[in-house]
């Protein structure tokens, strides 16, 4: 369902036994998300949502729901911050569970340059991204990196080139390198 920036989907996944699955997002930010076993919830969650309520009022009206971390950092201007903070947790999942240091290596090294710093980071499929806006419509002509294994990078740039370094500093070197002059953060947007 959506309407005026607003949508919100709800699915019922297979044999998992949650029931609904509820997700409220405004322009592109997750805003709130929960599962309940209960219809009459959902529909009664997702008509307060469409009808503008903001995201505390929801959560606290649908206690099924909880607040995205997105949603409240985007009130304060902190939503980079938010999304880098976001990015160092799933690095280090990827290390502890996964035995994967690379990405929290290279996470750590782009963090540590504050021109990469100030620009929202992602991770689309296998890809550590970057890009001027936090949210809808991200910028997709910056240069991108993923790891190989075994210390080494591939790095992609807009153009279509490829380069295979080895090391999280150097794959960040090449990104800084390939970084357009005009690779500054931009306002929010809709």
């Amino acid at each position: 369902m959506e309407a005026d920036g607003r949508s919100a989907s709800v699915v019922m996944p297979p044999g998992d036994g949650c029931g609904f699955v509820v997700d409220c997002w405004t322009h592109g930010i997750h805003r709130a998300s929960g599962s309940t076993q209960e219809l009459p919830e959902v529909a009664g969650a997702v008509r307060s949502w469409i009808q503008g309520a903001e995201p505390r009022e929801l959560a606290a009206r649908w206690p099924f729901l909880m607040i995205r971390a997105a949603a409240e950092t985007r009130e304060h201007g902190e939503e980079v911050a938010e999304r880098w903070q976001l990015l160092h947790q799933v690095a280090d999942r990827y290390a502890e569970r996964w035995q994967q240091p690379d990405w929290r290596a290279l996470v750590g090294a782009a963090f540590e340059q504050p021109r990469l710093r100030a620009l929202s980071p992602g991770k689309s499929m296998h890809w550590f991204t970057l890009s001027r806006r936090a949210v809808p419509p991200v910028c997709s002509d910056l240069p991108s990196t993923r790891p190989l294994g075994n210390g080494r990078f591939e790095v992609a740039f807009a153009d279509g080139r490829v380069q295979e370094v080895g090391g999280a500093a150097a794959a960040v070197e090449v990104i800084l390198d390939a970084l357009p002059d005009h690779a500054v953060p931009l306002p929010w947007g809709p």
